[in-house]
């Protein structure tokens, strides 16, 4: 039952003050059946409510059936090879679109305790697809309380967001249904700005919906339409 409390109570990864946020749907975790997903997701029960990205996986988390060596190659997943990009095009790097320096961003930027990012998902339970709740269904099955503090844990994320002062937030992962989810979870009201990105019109900082960030949905013309728009404020630097 901790494992469980502390699971369904984190709320994410890096530095929520005065950063850059990233709001998924829900964490991804693999086949719930893998030998991987059964040890991660029990390594994950003992985390605390905010982590940092390189402590949580440095060791601890598996891939492949091996421990993460984050020093050495840490994972290389689409959602945190696009935030890479956005955040590098964000800091003003005329080579953003380029992968080498993006996998440098993740190995040593992303989601870091002092640094400038915190990513974190509206559901702490974890899914391999959003049609799978395999997870949801065996943790219902393990605590009876399960809704409840899944309310009490999106208070407190709106709460932490509201009281962060974020410079901007991202949510990824478009159309009608998961744009709902966020309105519902976030209190966004959706308006949008270009081709595929919609800004929250009752927030004055950039609070935005792009599209998911894997399975193709995400593309470099995004980003490079938040240049247009102004929405991306960094200085241009060669590198």
């Amino acid at each position: 039952m901790k494992e469980v409390d502390s699971i369904v109570g984190f709320l994410g990864y890096g530095n929520p003050t005065e950063s850059v946020w990233f709001i998924g749907i829900e964490e991804g975790l693999g086949d719930a059946n893998s030998a991987d997903a059964l040890k991660n997701l029990k390594a994950r029960g003992t985390f605390d409510a905010v982590m940092d990205l390189h402590d949580a996986h440095h060791k601890r988390l598996r891939e492949n059936g091996t421990p993460i060596d984050f020093d050495a190659k840490p994972p290389s997943t689409p959602v945190w090879q696009w935030i890479a990009k956005i955040m590098r095009a964000y800091e003003g790097y005329d080579n953003w679109r380029d992968v080498n320096p993006a996998n440098e961003y993740i190995r040593c930027c992303l989601g870091r305790r002092d640094g400038t990012t915190f990513l974190t998902e509206l559901s702490p339970i974890p899914s391999n697809s959003t049609a799978n709740r395999a997870w949801m269904e065996a943790f219902n099955k393990l605590d009876s309380e399960l809704g409840e503090k899944l309310a009490r844990r999106r208070d407190r994320l709106l709460e932490l967001l509201n009281h962060s002062c974020p410079r901007m937030v991202i949510c990824y992962g478009d159309g009608k249904v998961k744009a709902r989810e966020y309105e519902s979870s976030l209190g966004a009201e959706w308006t949008s700005i270009g081709v595929r990105i919609a800004r929250d019109s009752k927030r004055a900082y950039p609070f935005l919906l792009l599209p998911f960030f894997g399975n193709g949905q995400m593309s470099q013309s995004v980003i490079e339409e938040m240049h247009k728009l102004g929405i991306l404020p960094g200085r241009s630097r060669r590198s």
